[in-house]
């Protein structure tokens, strides 16, 4: 898995699974 940042976190997270989004909310 890549990690993802700012944008590419709202962008990824809205057209991949629920978990990524978990994800971003740590890296925020």
């Amino acid at each position: 898995m890549q990690l993802v940042t700012g944008r590419q976190c709202s962008e990824k997270a809205a057209g991949t699974l629920g978990a990524l989004s978990l994800m971003c909310q740590k890296w925020r």
